[in-house]
């Protein structure tokens, strides 16, 4: 998915951190040796970029050897206004001295963020029947016109393509086809097309302007794969500059992004310690006066070997509920009600059997999850998009689909009971929220969203009452962990380049090492192990992208990737790797099985074998032990770049 190479994590500068005082507040900087647009990996934020929340009323002052913008150009509302971005004019990292001629007001560095879902691409072949189950697994209503037409619901994404000047409701495909493919799922369910009435008017903005190709850091007209804070800030105040001029109406926003909570807003859900953070919570905050419904990804393990628990931001802040009807005025949105506010609402990922996404971030699930796992769409022209998906930004999309739709049919519905009709009608999955999303020690049960469920539930006053936008919907609703993953049969494969046999593979016993979370070793016969990589899909990355903003977990996907098990009880594998998903031989794979019982991983690399495996090859892996049933299987490994690489293969000759 990212053609452009990537440099080194060695070839960048060394880190010397500085705190500075300006004016009172801190500021911290992050000193680099030599200039880089970016910063380095290892931190995320430069002050090349700093935000200032500045204490004086008025446009941003001039600052000498620094450009100065609003964040948010064109607001009126004091709280907006506050908020100025200082690009330095000098090589190299602003000096303390370069930094104390800012204005007066809280500082920091603008830091990055990520889209939270990986891609791979498929053969046509396979993508028919990966479309058909995960059309199955999120159940979207059928929709048909009644005497009073719905209303259109204003969907606007904010990802990685950005909006054609010249044509509304439309997308160029951007340079990254994350947000492209994400907002052709939606326009696919909510403007089916035919006699179907068209509930969603979907818009895009580009929250993701940034890309590094061979010339460096470039900001590409198509868009890019990186955005700052601030650049999502902006985004979002576009997204309500767009919406006020097609007439407002319903209102939907979706944020298949984030970042970890270090930087910004995390501790604890409010957004005190960086100013970039408390410009994205201000422009959101006055999303939710007026009335939006906002759909944010509680984000995918992103490897590394810190900071992998809990929800990303914005989806964290969700738990801290709507803004204070009085705080609406300061943000420009005037006088509104408590029903009147919308919501921030965190969405998780579970696979096409209710269970939770094998990639998801550990102790970041929020009470709402939706279907996240191989989900692809069609183009205009009916053909298959050119992207498989998997990632908590697939489910977000979804959840945010159905709420959207259920807004164009019911829009006297307050936000907060479209999202009570989505939770209402949703699968109950028996599991509980994550702490992060508890309150006062209460956890809520996780439910799984169904489309059509929502409309449903919605649809119908509490005495039953058909609203007058709605026709009689009978959902059959799927229940929960019914098996709705795409059946693949031996007959879609090809033959197998290479096959290898793991009978010789024997359990050590032995515990995984530190960092790699819990397990069971399996290893070749007399091996000395662990080698490079004792647990690659819990490795920090290698490449100039840092693990905190490679789109998560990094490019990954093998949508040609099976497995079966036998009677047995061996687990045969069969992997493909294509070009698209990878940028390269794949090094020091492994298979990470989850049973019942506990986690095996097969160190394949050990193997001679399978010391790494080429695009395009297709390899049989045969006689693994099969230890306990199977929940999930993944391949674990690192590309050229030095990236990780995790994907779920899936299940082959399903009952």
């Amino acid at each position: 998915m990212r053609g452009y190479p990537l440099v080194p994590l060695s070839g960048w500068p060394a880190l010397a951190v500085a705190a500075v005082v300006l004016h009172g507040p801190r500021l911290a900087s992050a000193q680099t040796a030599s200039f880089e647009l970016f910063p380095d990996p290892g931190d995320l934020c430069s002050a090349r970029r700093t935000v200032v929340e500045k204490i004086t009323p008025g446009p941003c002052p001039s600052a000498s050897g620094w450009s100065p913008a609003p964040v948010f150009p064109g607001a009126t509302a004091p709280t907006l206004r506050a908020f100025c971005r200082y690009e330095f004019l000098g090589g190299g990292e602003p000096s303390p001295h370069d930094l104390q001629r800012l204005p007066a007001g809280a500082a920091d560095p603008d830091c990055l963020v990520v889209h939270p879902a990986s891609a791979a691409s498929s053969r046509p072949a396979w993508r028919k029947e990966l479309h058909r189950a995960f059309r199955a697994q999120v159940e979207p209503p059928p929709l048909s016109s009644s005497a009073v037409p719905p209303v259109r619901t204003f969907f606007a994404v904010l990802d990685s393509s950005p909006p054609d000047p010249h044509r509304s409701g439309v997308a160029y495909p951007g340079s990254n086809l994350h947000g492209f493919t994400l907002a052709r799922f939606a326009r696919e369910v909510g403007c089916p097309g035919g006699s179907a009435p068209c509930v969603l008017h979907v818009h895009h903005e580009l929250a993701l302007p940034w890309r590094k190709g061979p010339g460096g850091w470039a900001q590409p007209v198509r868009g890019g794969d990186f955005g700052y804070q601030t650049d999502v800030a902006q985004a979002i105040l576009r997204a309500l500059d767009a919406w006020r001029l097609a007439g407002r109406g319903p209102l939907v926003l979706n944020l298949s992004l984030g970042w970890l909570p270090r930087f910004g807003g995390g501790s604890p859900h409010v957004p005190t310690d960086r100013v970039s953070a408390r410009a994205v919570h201000a422009i959101l905050s006055r999303s939710l006066c007026e009335g939006a419904l906002v759909f944010a990804a509680t984000g995918n393990d992103s490897g590394g070997s810190t900071d992998r628990d809990g929800p990303l931001l914005p989806a964290a802040w969700s738990a801290s509920g709507p803004p204070r009807v009085e705080d609406c005025a300061s943000l420009g949105a005037g006088q509104v009600s408590a029903a009147e506010l919308g919501r921030l609402v965190a969405v998780g990922g579970v696979d096409g059997r209710d269970r939770p996404l094998g990639i998801s971030r550990p102790d970041s699930t929020p009470r709402l999850v939706a279907p996240s796992a191989a989900a692809t769409a069609t183009t205009a022209g009916g053909g298959p998009a050119p992207l498989v998906l998997s990632g908590t930004s697939v489910g977000t999309l979804v959840a945010a689909t159905a709420a959207a739709v259920a807004r164009g049919y019911v829009p006297d519905l307050a936000p907060g009971q479209v999202i009570e009709a989505l939770y209402a009608s949703a699968s109950s999955t028996g599991r509980w929220t994550d702490p992060a999303f508890c309150s006062g020690g209460v956890c809520e049960e996780v439910r799984r969203v169904s489309m059509c469920g929502a409309l449903q539930s919605a649809c119908r006053t509490s005495t039953g009452v058909l609203h007058p936008r709605c026709t009689p919907l009978n959902c059959p609703l799927r229940a929960a962990y019914v098996d709705a993953r795409a059946q693949l049969r031996p007959s879609m494969l090809r033959s197998p380049d290479r096959r290898v046999s793991a009978a010789f593979v024997v359990d050590t016993s032995a515990p995984v090492p530190s960092g790699c979370g819990s397990g069971t070793l399996v290893r070749p016969a007399g091996s000395l192990g662990p080698l490079t990589s004792p647990c690659p899909e819990r490795q920090s990355y290698g490449g100039g992208a840092h693990p905190d903003t490679q789109p998560q977990p990094s490019p990954v996907g093998c949508p040609t990737c099976v497995f079966s098990v036998n009677a047995l009880h061996r687990m045969e594998a069969t992997i493909e790797l294509e070009g698209g998903a990878v940028d390269g031989p794949l090094a020091d794979p492994q298979l990470v099985v989850t049973t019942d019982v506990g986690v095996y991983r097969y160190t394949l690399f050990e193997l001679t074998e399978l010391a790494e495996l080429e695009t395009g090859d297709r390899v049989e892996v045969s006689d693994l032990p099969a230890v306990g049933v199977i929940e999930t299987v993944q391949l674990a490994g690192i590309q050229a770049s030095g990236e990780v690489y995790l994907a779920d293969l899936i299940p082959l000759d399903l009952p």
